[in-house]
């Protein structure tokens, strides 16, 4: 956390977090749950990098209709970051 203060004067963050559409075909099943807000199929690609740009975190398959509010509270558990070591995510602002 350190490093996010050194490099960039943000103290306490722990990572950056982010998300992007990736396109797909149509699917067979659900189609209308995949068309995201620009009306296109897509499924979700979230991550979470640390101070040094490596991704400690990445969830893909959210389908495209859910919203960023929605995915952000539930990003994966498979980071080594514990709940109470995070202070503060750097994200984009449609998240918050």
């Amino acid at each position: 956390m350190a490093t996010y203060k050194e490099k960039w004067g943000f103290p306490m963050c722990a990572g950056a977090i982010d998300g992007t559409h990736v396109p797909i075909k149509v699917p067979s099943q659900n189609h209308t749950d995949y068309v995201n807000r620009k009306s296109y199929y897509s499924i979700i690609m979230q991550a979470l990098v640390d101070s040094r740009y490596l991704y400690r975190d990445i969830v893909v398959g959210w389908s495209g209709s859910v919203h960023d509010a929605r995915r952000f509270p539930r990003f994966s558990k498979r980071t080594d970051m514990k709940v109470e070591d995070v202070i503060h995510l750097v994200a984009a602002s449609c998240i918050l």
